[in-house]
């Protein structure tokens, strides 16, 4: 997958920064079983993970469901959607994630080049 994408992030409300060693795990926007899987690090150096999957209702390449970690805890509740240009291959999404030590995680991202 990518080397580096930029994904911005803000941490309970704090100024936006850029995620950490941010990388495309694994993706699929071909199928039904539309996924995309992003990890990278907070500037504190806790890993973060953010699965974003397709429910039913959602529209065709189109992610509405999120399940997020951060040094393996999850998130509760976490909400986020993505949405594939399948004439660009690129991908944008925006994420809400509220994690017991941390608090409220906002972030977002555009153009992710997906081959």
């Amino acid at each position: 997958m990518q080397s580096s994408i930029t994904v911005q992030v803000s941490e309970a409300g704090a100024p936006s920064y850029n995620l950490l060693e941010a990388q495309v795990v694994n993706y699929n926007y071909q199928t039904g079983a539309t996924n995309l899987t992003i990890s990278g690090k907070l500037t504190s150096g806790k890993a973060l993970t953010l699965r974003f999957t397709r429910s039913g209702t959602a529209a065709v390449y189109t992610t509405n469901l999120l399940s997020a970690t951060l040094d393996g805890v999850a998130a509760a509740p976490a909400t986020g959607t993505t949405t594939f240009s399948t004439q660009a291959r690129t991908v944008d999404g925006t994420f809400q994630a509220t994690f017991p030590v941390l608090g409220v995680l906002n972030g977002s991202f555009a153009g992710i080049a997906l081959p």
